[in-house]
């Protein structure tokens, strides 16, 4: 059975049974399928840890099984097309189904949004004919699986396309969520006036106000300054970035900058962190605090209040995208509990909703 790992038998199999050739690169694409995740996956676990589990588990594994199902069929195996389940003892039938579902809709969306998103982001670099053979393959590929839809490839199929049209709905909502707060929210340069007019009392005490962009001044603190017409003593406006790359090393992480101001204790903190790594706003004001004691002089973790700002979608246009909207809404208020997210201490968190119509 090792000769079955020879390529020179794939000249003469397409000699002989073009037709069935060509229909089984639906299971040929497998392997390249399998190989693009290898990249997606890379992000997340490294490249060492990658290598290793394919070289000494994947490959042995996956070498072993095509030569399991090789040695039943050149011994007379009844069902072809179910030669990999046939392998399966009768207890394990059920749990690898399930098992081989989830891998095929995971690894499948994954590893072609990855091949298309590389050929389109490359096309303009490419010479042309290099591009153009990349597709050819491509179709190549896609028109040898189109038999699989009717036998159950449409499962994945339409789990790929709900995915895809929530991502879509989330990624669009997210934009007029945007829009909105860029019309709703102060810029830095308003909110500095108003104070420096003297409009507002400061109070003695620490307020950290979260806010996912430093381009504008966070809903909490603009309630917070408009209706009680008070600020804490020390503000510290906390955003963060995320970078791209798993990890952010320790001196790249923090950027400090006192806004200056006759009114003192305004303080904009940026933190960088990795796509792996976790937002933790309170190990990085200790870190800046250690970084920068006399800009942040005065603060004491211990008594600060955390500000958080929590949009209350409300869908109020009747556009053909109303649906999108909806779904975003309906999205937002399925989101995991920020202040567990962000590890704040509960008892010192104050959440702030304001609705925002979309």
């Amino acid at each position: 059975m090792l000769w079955a790992l020879s390529p020179h038998w794939i000249p003469p199999y397409f000699a002989a049974h073009p037709l069935i050739a060509f229909l089984s690169l639906g299971s040929v694409v497998l392997a390249i399928t399998g190989s693009e995740a290898l990249y997606a996956v890379m992000g997340h676990f490294g490249r060492k840890a990658v290598r290793r589990a394919w070289q000494w588990i994947v490959f042995p594994a996956l070498t072993l099984a095509y030569l399991g199902q090789a040695a039943m069929l050149t011994q007379g195996a009844s069902d072809p097309g179910g030669i990999f389940f046939a392998m399966m003892p009768p207890p394990l039938i059920a749990p690898m189904i399930v098992l081989a579902t989830a891998a095929t809709v995971t690894i499948t969306i994954t590893s072609s949004l990855f091949l298309v998103y590389s050929t389109l982001k490359r096309d303009f670099g490419w010479r042309f004919w290099v591009a153009l053979a990349v597709w050819l393959v491509i179709l190549v590929f896609l028109t040898a699986n189109l038999p699989k839809i009717a036998s159950g490839g449409w499962l994945p199929i339409l789990i790929g396309t709900v995915m895809c049209a929530l991502m879509f709905c989330w990624r669009s909502g997210r934009r007029q969520l945007q829009r909105w707060r860029q019309r709703e929210e102060m810029s830095p340069a308003q909110f500095l006036d108003i104070v420096d007019a003297g409009e507002v009392t400061r109070v003695a005490g620490t307020g950290v106000f979260v806010t996912p962009s430093a381009e504008r001044i966070p809903v909490a603190l603009g309630v917070m300054m408009n209706q009680q017409h008070a600020l804490p003593q020390q503000v510290i406006l906390f955003t963060w970035e995320t970078a791209h790359a798993p990890v952010v090393a320790d001196h790249e992480r923090l950027t400090i900058r006192d806004i200056h101001s006759p009114e003192p204790g305004i303080v904009l903190l940026t933190a960088r962190y990795g796509y792996r790594e976790r937002i933790h706003p309170v190990r990085a004001l200790e870190e800046a605090a250690a970084l920068e004691p006399g800009i942040l002089r005065g603060l004491d973790l211990s008594k600060a209040v955390f500000y958080l700002q929590l949009p209350v979608v409300e869908v109020v246009t009747r556009s053909p995208a109303r649906f999108a909207r909806e779904v975003f809404a309906l999205l937002t208020r399925m989101r995991t509990d920020p202040v567990k997210q962000l590890s704040l201490p509960r008892e010192r968190t104050v959440i702030i909703g304001r609705e925002a119509q979309l």
